[in-house]
């Protein structure tokens, strides 16, 4: 992750918000080498799969993935992260402040510009929270919030003095949102509270990643950290400081975890960097080995694991 930040400047001045409407032009790319693409996203949206990734790729697939629709954006910088609340509403985000709004399924996108007054911000995740509101998350602390489906956007303030840590990740629970990034960064903002709670953690290195199982959530990160804690401790309100106890753990091969996510039969795995990864249970580790260079995202779609990152797109049967 040093090398996709190395180049990102601090945000300072204000954002303004301007939009324009663009029809996203379409092309058929049954005969598109996915594997040489890097992907950061992939989701199963109604009866359609979407991907997205480098130089503003955009790729959506009706037939299970055997060939591809391209949505030429205008712009062409990395998309990191995109959501739908449903199978016609998304938002797709990136680097360089990209952030489109889809209303009808990836027919036609609204670009949103979401600009300080002089340098472009990198937008590292979104996720819808209900039906109207949206949540991005960014470098240098940077968090943004909509309440109309994503055209218009609040800065959120931390009341943390000098918190600019990048954050990589949200996790949407029904009590409240959790953001997840660098320097053990867990904060979490009830869902009718307008104030973020910091989350105590055993861990001080980045974290890049959440994962809900039954009434666990596990945050992992560098060097094959892991943290388990229970969903409860999230969930009793008026409680204005939270005593989080975190079960911590570490893969063999302490490297950096990337996503985590569950098999078709339930099996718990984690995707570190170099194709390496291991299956958990419990608190036992077992090495499994992928294709792919890094996994950075994941997804089940037709009983099996759809696994994108550096090369590509894989997919895996169980």
């Amino acid at each position: 992750m040093t090398n996709i930040f190395k180049n990102i400047s601090r945000v300072l001045g204000f954002f303004f918000i301007t939009t324009s409407f663009l029809f996203a032009a379409v092309k058929n790319k049954a005969e598109l080498d996915v594997s040489k693409i890097f992907f950061t996203e992939i989701k199963k949206v109604g009866d359609s799969v979407f991907v997205a990734g480098e130089n503003g790729i955009i790729l959506s697939s009706d037939d299970n993935m055997k060939s591809w629709v391209q949505h030429e954006m205008q712009k062409k910088s990395l998309f990191t992260s995109f959501d739908f609340v449903d199978d016609r509403r998304g938002i797709f985000v990136g680097h360089d402040s990209m952030l489109y709004v889809t209303t009808d399924g990836g027919t036609s996108f609204t670009e949103i510009s979401v600009s300080p007054e002089e340098k472009p911000i990198s937008l590292l995740k979104v996720k819808w929270i209900d039906e109207s509101q949206v949540i991005v998350a960014g470098s240098f602390g940077l968090v943004l919030t909509s309440k109309d489906g994503g055209f218009t956007w609040t800065k959120e303030s931390f009341k943390l003095k000098g918190f600019d840590r990048h954050i990589y990740d949200i996790l949407v629970i029904s009590s409240g949102v959790f953001l997840i990034g660098e320097s053990g960064t867990i904060f979490f903002k009830r869902k009718k509270s307008n104030d973020w709670i910091k989350i105590n953690s055993p861990y001080i290195g980045s974290l890049f990643g959440g994962l809900i199982v039954k009434d666990k959530i596990y945050f992992y990160g560098m060097r094959g950290n892991i943290l388990r804690t229970k969903k409860n401790f999230f969930v009793k309100e008026k409680q204005e400081k939270l005593d989080v106890v975190f079960e911590r753990f570490q893969m063999p091969s302490k490297i950096g975890i990337m996503n985590a996510n569950l098999s078709p039969k339930k099996k718990l795995y984690f995707f570190g960097n170099g194709g390496v990864s291991y299956q958990f249970d419990g608190d036992m580790f077992k090495k499994k080995r992928f294709n792919l260079n890094t996994v950075v995202s994941s997804t089940i779609i037709n009983r099996a694991l759809i696994l994108v990152g550096m090369r590509g797109i894989q997919k895996l049967k169980y």
